[in-house]
C-alpha cells in the first residue's frame, strides 16, 4: 500500500486538497488515478495512518477523501538520536535515508572540525535542510515508519554537546577505541545518543570534549567505517541489543 506524509492536521470522513507536491508525485511519479487507494499520516501522537482514496484529479492537484485511523507505533523502543558529522552530497543523504529506515529517532547534523562542506549562507542551508527533511520524509514513507523524524538545523560541535543530557548514554564511534559495544553490560537508559564523525572522522580534540559530558568511545571493529556505513552498522547493532530485534 502507497503512504504518503502530509504535514497537516488529519480526520476521518473529512475530503483533503494536497499541495501541488504531493500531488504531482501521486499523479505524475505513481500514476495513480481516482478511485485509487493508499494511506496518508502526519507523525503525530496517537500514531497510526489514515486509510485514503483518490476522489478527483484535476491537472495539478489531487483532493482525496480521508477514511478511517488505524492505530500503528512503529517506533524503536529506543530513543536514538544521531549527532551526525555533515558530509558530502549523497552520503549525507545516504546515512539520512537510511538511519531512517532502521528506527532513529531524530537527526542532529553538526558542523564538526573534519567537515569539508560548506553552506555559508542562509539561503543555501535553509535549502539544504529542506532537502534532507524531504529525504526523511520519503524514508518514513518507505519504512512504515509514523512518528515524525526531524532533521533539526545544522548547528556547530559545541552547541550539540550542550544538547546532551546527563541521563542519556552517549556513544562515540571512533576507530582507536578500546572499547566495543559488548562492553556495555547492561543499557543505562533507553535514550542513546550516538556521534559520528563526517569523511575525515572524529578528531581527538573533539573525542576529548566529548569525554566530559561522560561519552562511552566504541570501535566496530579493525577496519575504518566510511562515515555512512558507521551509522547503518551502529543502529543495526543496537537495535539488535536492545531494540526492535531484542
Amino acid at each position: 500500500m502507497i503512504r504518503l506524509y502530509i504535514d497537516r492536521p488529519l480526520s476521518s470522513n473529512i475530503e483533503l486538497l494536497l499541495n501541488s507536491d504531493s500531488s504531482h508525485y501521486l499523479k505524475n511519479v505513481l500514476r495513480l488515478k481516482q478511485g485509487d487507494r493508499l494511506n496518508v499520516f502526519n507523525g503525530i501522537s496517537p500514531f497510526g495512518y489514515f486509510s485514503a482514496q483518490i476522489k478527483s484529479v484535476e491537472k495539478r492537484t489531487i483532493t482525496l477523501e480521508i477514511g478511517e485511523f488505524v492505530i500503528q507505533d512503529t517506533r524503536s523502543p529506543l530513543k536514538i538520536c544521531l549527532y551526525q558529522g555533515i558530509s558530502k552530497a549523497e552520503k549525507m543523504d545516504f546515512t539520512i535515508q537510511k538511519s531512517v529506515e532502521l528506527g532513529v529517532s531524530s537527526i542532529q547534523p553538526v558542523w564538526m572540525e573534519h567537515t569539508n562542506i560548506k553552506l555559508n549562507d542562509e539561503k543555501r542551508l535553509s535549502k539544504k535542510l529542506q532537502h534532507w527533511q524531504k529525504i526523511a520524509y520519503s524514508a518514513m514513507e518507505q519504512s512504515g515508519q509514523n512518528a515524525l523524524v526531524k532533521v533539526d538545523s545544522p548547528i556547530d560541535f559545541q552547541s550539540a554537546c550542550q544538547l546532551l543530557e546527563p541521563s542519556d548514554l552517549t556513544i562515540v564511534l571512533n576507530p582507536w577505541a578500546a572499547n566495543t559495544l559488548a562492553d556495555i553490560d547492561s543499557l543505562p537508559s533507553k535514550a542513546i545518543n550516538i556521534f559520528i564523525g563526517p569523511e575525515g572522522g572524529i578528531s581527538e580534540t573533539e573525542v576529548n570534549i566529548l569525554s566530559q559530558y561522560n561519552s562511552v568511545d566504541i570501535q566496530l571493529g579493525p577496519r575504518i567505517l566510511r562515515t555512512e556505513t558507521a551509522s547503518l552498522a551502529i543502529i543495526s547493532i543496537l537495535q539488535s541489543l536492545w531494540g526492535d530485534f531484542k
